[in-house]
């Protein structure tokens, strides 16, 4: 989930000021979600701006660069909301249910971490395995795409297959 927060916060190319003013300008409203096992992207935007949101998006995707400064500010965040839902009834009603589902070992990427170990995870993640993350698990992999609306969906094919092509998997 971390990753999937940062993405548009900077590529390659743009700082998180660009990304904005250029979504802006599309009038596209777009959303990365993360989770263990794959990244949800949610885009909202007129049809013909589609080709053009869609060809940011795998520009941030593959070339995201994921600036230290707002992992420490994201890290900020998480460590109070994890310290804040320690005493949240709600929360910690949630942790135990999905606590009692886990049927993952820790070392497996789907297991479900306690409040406590998630803000352990939190203050010791660096940078650095940020970066490692990201290269070792960002790709193509298994690409779902769709799409509801008038729009030109030759352009958007073209987007897509011009911006996943010889990205690794």
């Amino acid at each position: 989930t971390t990753v999937a927060n940062l993405l548009s916060f900077g590529t390659q190319k743009r700082d998180r000021q660009d990304i904005a003013d250029r979504f802006t300008e599309l009038q596209a409203d777009v959303g990365f979600s993360g989770h263990s096992t794959g990244i949800n992207i949610s885009i909202s935007t007129l049809g013909n701006n589609l080709p053009a949101v869609v060809e940011l998006v795998l520009e941030i995707l593959r070339s995201a660069s994921l600036p230290a400064d707002e992992l420490e500010k994201y890290k900020t965040q998480l460590i109070t909301a994890y310290q804040n839902a320690m005493t949240e009834p709600t929360e910690l009603a949630a942790q135990a249910l999905a606590q009692h589902e886990n049927t993952w070992p820790k070392d497996d990427i789907r297991y479900v971490p306690t409040l406590q170990e998630s803000l352990e995870e939190t203050k010791a993640l660096s940078h650095q395995d940020v970066l490692k993350f990201y290269e070792q698990f960002y790709g193509t992999g298994n690409v779902r795409f769709s799409a509801a609306g008038s729009f030109d969906p030759e352009a958007v094919q073209q987007v897509l297959v011009e911006g996943l092509n010889q990205w690794k998997a």
